[in-house]
């Protein structure tokens, strides 16, 4: 017990009368046997907020403090200078008050308002939270006790009250203790209150007086028990005693108000959890108010007073836990067992779950508790004579009786040849009547009565094909032959039910829509192609003959460099439907490095063509990267694009950048194609078989040559793609001129040309032909030395010729070029344009033709005996035969080359000291330079000095001789003394 209820303990034990059984509970077993248990007493209102209509303090207000003098039978006022006021602690009177823990040496009190008038009504309302047996409910007032107050009970939770007992000045004529009997017991009683001052204490004990109260045997009666349980209990203070005085001011004043009981258990539980009874004896509810749901063989009954009870369980033979109370076979048992089972499970039925339910039966080898003991008859109602149960014993225990048509321990199937059974049908099934033609036997699906057809038929009585299936025959074991229809060259795998006719795309023929028509082809997966060399833009056309062309398609190649040079304008496409392309380029790479990448710009049309619901087309302009071409020749780099049918698309190359290795390389490029590889809605996509094996063709076809082989492997798959999405096959469209046929290779559409002509249509020479015609082309012949192609125009078959060749063929030098030197040309003759009489040279040797009197090689000088070098050619030098040497003269001047001794422009004269000779030769004179008069002579005939003699004057004549100097001087002999007048010609002498 709390400090709360220990407070107010002494208040109860000196108020209850003498002779009130103080009962003491031991736990709720003794032993076996079930013994009365209840929880402990507790306090239900500390500190708990009771509900008051009427609390002093707002606004604030004065009040008298009130004394009851005992000697003067009156009330009064010891004091008037008190103010309640709800805002200050100290003066504050709250209902809270009430249930707090009370101290005696700072007494606190709830107050209600001031009244002029000495009856008015406060109730006050607490809430116990919980069913309690009320045990004590004890008020302490302050200072005067009501002059009328009454207390109350709820058991509904405030929705009704009852008395419970009530306080007044007078109770004549009011029900007390020593009138109760058992049949009045819980009438409400009247406590008298002879003055202000009696029961300030007060303590209400509900059973106090209460006959069944001291009953030790029996216990309280049903009565007493409801008569002091409540929810919540209501205290009414209704009048104060009268104050003599003018205008006193009357106030009900509390200083505790207290419930005391325990928990409603009803003699169950021992104890409480969450405000619940913990219940036992095989009880339950929150006051343990109801037997369990197995326990209810007996009627549940409180534990009271000696009274030993418990619920007692149902025998349902383990087949249910929940059984009911009966009073009227409690009875008929002699009061041994009124449960009846109820929901029993395990397909059991009866008051103990002993028999099996309808449409059940007893297994003989279950014992009687065993879960499965009954097992289901299963009977069908639809093919049962009677809807009943079925055989309960017997040897055809579980056997259900079954209509004429039926048959089934549990009639549930029809009998062969029969189905549909029914409830409906007197005979419970109808009868199949299968075709005979398309049916395996006579026999159908019992629920359907759908025959059992032979596998390629179908219907309800297999009188139809299945689809995709024609012709049914009795003879054919499996009753039709398949349809067939070419997954691509038919619009739909169903056929003509009878003649086993395909719808056929357009261009396609034959009962399985698998032939091409005659003048039509089905296309290659590269049939959308742009041929690099055909393309706008700036790059290095390279055109490549039959021989070298191996490893590309059309005529050659585009050679593009690193950078923004180079830019190929491909041209346009038009996708024939909507979906994923392979946008592929073939082309060749050598070196050791791979090419970095190049940009692909693609511009849409403005056609709205058909959609591609699967993907996002692109719309404008559209720009993507091809990163990495890898080394090698006749190589593939791919790209997938989502494009619509019907709309032109304009492709651009360009950005080309080759990398930071091998910078100086080219990238030739053979040619740009879309391959389909999913187009929406179309069947030969769908099909995991075709897909896989047209993917597998594709990238074997990629890149050439095509191997034959592969060919003719992927012929079918290719068939069934190509006309799939061209929706058909194409005209063969071959030229008339270049072709020798308007048909075309029914497989990728290739026309038969003319001699040396090329193209799907035959439409232009092979290269290193021309002149187009209908007999074919005629070869080039370039001449390998002098062209720098064997491919020639094929217009008019020039051929492309190097440095200073000509000729169509481009076998001879150009005018004024000689010395044709393969992969080099032609060398400059570099004949002088004024000294030749043509610009053209011999072609084996250079040496130009040259103007009279003119020679070189090139004819740039006169030759020996001409002179004057010009436009009209040389001059004759005319030189004297015998006053020249070799006869030439200088080149500019004319002058001839003289022999010593001639001079002269023609040197037909002597110089001064020759003379000519008789042989026309200038001969020098040798005269002597000391004893001539001058160095020239006359035929020879030198002019001397005097005394000088001889034809070149180095003699001295008689008479003269050579002084030291050489000079003849005259002897100067003398005459007298001289022999003669002659002297030595060396000395003089």
């Amino acid at each position: 017990m709390g400090h709360h209820a220990a407070a107010i303990a002494a208040i109860f034990l000196v108020w209850l009368p003498l002779g009130l059984p103080q009962r003491m509970f031991g736990q709720c077993y003794s032993g076996t046997t079930p013994t009365r248990c209840e929880p402990a007493e507790q306090t239900f209102t500390l500190n708990r907020q009771p509900f008051v209509n009427s609390t002093c303090g707002t606004p604030p207000a004065p009040f008298c403090n009130y004394q009851y003098v005992l000697a003067a039978a009156a009330i009064r006022s010891i004091g008037c200078n008190y103010t309640c006021n709800s805002s200050d602690a100290k003066n504050a009177h709250p209902a809270s008050l009430l249930t707090d823990f009370p101290a005696s040496s700072n007494p606190t009190w709830w107050q209600s308002s001031n009244s002029t008038t000495s009856r008015y009504s406060v109730s006050i309302t607490l809430n116990l939270a919980a069913l309690v047996e009320v045990t004590i409910v004890t008020l302490q007032f302050r200072n005067l006790v009501p002059m009328s107050f009454y207390i109350e009970k709820s058991v509904d939770n405030n929705q009704t009250y009852s008395l419970f007992n009530f306080f007044q000045s007078s109770c004549a004529g009011q029900p007390n203790t020593q009138t109760l009997t058992y049949a009045t017991e819980v009438t409400p009683l009247c406590t008298l209150i002879s003055s202000p001052a009696d029961f300030l204490s007060t303590a209400f004990v509900p059973v106090n007086g209460r006959p069944s109260a001291l009953d030790t045997t029996t216990g309280y009666s049903q009565n007493l028990y409801d008569f002091i349980q409540a929810r919540n209990i209501r205290v009414t203070l209704a009048e104060n005693f009268p104050i003599a005085g003018q205008n006193p001011s009357y106030y009900y004043a509390i200083l505790d108000l207290a419930v005391i009981g325990r928990f409603q258990c009803n003699g169950h539980a021992a104890s409480i959890t969450n405000s619940a009874c913990n219940c036992e004896h095989n009880t339950k509810g929150v006051n343990c108010e109801q037997c369990l749901d197995l326990f209810n063989a007996i009627p549940w009954e409180r534990n009271n007073g000696n009274n030993s009870f418990a619920c007692q369980a149902c025998n349902c033979n383990q087949h249910s836990t929940t059984c009911v109370f009966n009073p009227s076979m409690y009875n008929q048992t002699g009061g041994i067992s009124g449960g009846i089972c109820v929901n029993c499970t395990n397909n059991t039925a009866g008051i103990y779950c002993e028999t099996c339910a309808k449409s059940f039966y007893p297994l003989p080898s279950k014992n009687q508790t065993d879960p499965n003991v009954c097992a289901s008859c299963n009977c069908d109602a639809r093919g049962m004579n009677d809807a009943g149960d079925c055989q309960k014993s017997g040897p055809n225990i579980g056997n259900c009786f079954c209509k004429l048509n039926v048959a089934g321990r549990t009639c549930d199937t029809c009998k062969d040849g029969y189905f549909n059974i029914s409830s409906d049908n007197v005979d419970g099934c109808k009868d199949c009547r299968c075709n005979t033609t398309g049916s395996l036997n006579s026999s159908c699906t019992q629920q359907t009565g759908v025959c059992y057809c032979k596998s390629n038929v179908i219907g309800q009585k297999c009188d139809y094909c299945q689809p995709n299936y024609y012709q049914q025959s009795p003879s054919d074991p499996q009753g039709c032959q398949p349809c067939n229809c070419n997954l691509g060259g038919s619009l739909g795998a169903q056929c003509d039910m009878f003649t086993g006719q395909c719808p056929c795309r357009n261009g396609v023929t034959g009962r399985n829509c698998s032939t091409v028509v005659s003048g039509r082809f089905f296309p290659l997966p590269d049939y959308l192609i742009l041929e690099a060399e055909f393309s706008l833009g700036s790059y290095q056309k390279v055109l490549l003959t039959n021989g070298e062309n191996t490893l590309y398609t059309g005529t050659g190649i585009a050679s593009v460099s690193n950078g923004n040079s180079s830019l190929l304008d491909l041209g346009i496409l038009t996708p024939p439907s909507g979906g994923w392309y392979q946008a592929t380029f073939r082309y060749s790479l050598q070196g050791h490095f791979a090419w970095s990448s190049a940009t692909l710009e693609i511009q849409a049309g403005s056609e709205v063509g058909i959609g591609a619901p699967s993907c996002t087309e692109p719309n404008g302009v559209l720009v993507i990267q091809y990163m990495q071409w890898s080394v090698g020749n006749n190589t593939a780099i791919a790209q997938s694009l989502c494009l619509r049918g019907g709309r032109n698309y304009h492709f651009v190359l360009k950005n080309f950048d080759v990398g930071t290795q091998e910078s100086g390389r080219t990238l030739d490029i053979d040619s740009f194609f879309l391959t389909p590889i999913n187009i929406n809605g179309l069947a030969v996509f769908n099909n995991n078989r075709v897909y896989t094996s047209y993917n597998t063709c594709v990238n074997s076809l990629q890149t050439l040559p095509r191997p034959v082989a592969v060919l003719n492997a992927c012929r079918d798959i290719i068939f069934q793609v190509s006309t799939a999405v061209f929706n058909g096959t194409l005209p063969c469209t071959c030229n008339t001129t270049g072709s020798t046929s308007t048909l075309c290779d029914e497989y990728g559409g290739q026309c038969t040309c003319s001699a040396h002509i090329s193209g799907q249509q035959c439409g232009y020479c092979t290269p290193g032909f021309y002149n187009f015609s209908p007999t074919g082309c005629q070869a080039c012949n370039c001449n390998p030395s002098g062209s720098s192609s064997l491919i020639c125009s094929a217009i008019d078959g020039s051929c492309p010729c190097v440095s200073y060749v000509t000729g169509r063929t481009c076998s001879q030098c150009a005018y004024g070029y000689y010395n044709l030197v393969p992969g080099v040309g032609c060398s400059p003759c570099n004949c002088n344009v004024n000294g030749s009489a043509s610009l053209q040279c011999q072609q084996g040797t250079g040496t130009c033709t040259c103007n009279p009197g003119v020679v070189g090689s090139k004819c740039d000088r006169c030759s020996n005996g001409y002179y004057g070098f010009s436009s009209s050619g040389c001059r004759s030098c005319n030189c004297s035969t015998t006053g020249t040497i070799g006869g030439s003269c200088d080149a500019t001047t004319g002058a001839c080359l003289c022999v010593t001794g001639a001079s002269g422009r023609t040197c037909d004269s002597c110089l001064p000291g020759y003379y000519a000779n008789y042989t026309g030769f200038c001969q020098a004179c040798n005269c002597d330079s000391i004893n001539t008069v001058s160095q020239n002579c006359t035929n020879g005939m030198c002019s001397c000095i005097r005394g000088a003699v001889g034809a070149t004057c180095n003699g001295c004549t008689v008479g003269y001789y050579k002084s030291l100097a050489g000079v003849c001087t005259e002897c100067g002999c003398n005459a007298t003394g001289s022999l003669n007048s002659s002297c030595t010609q060396q000395t003089g002498v």
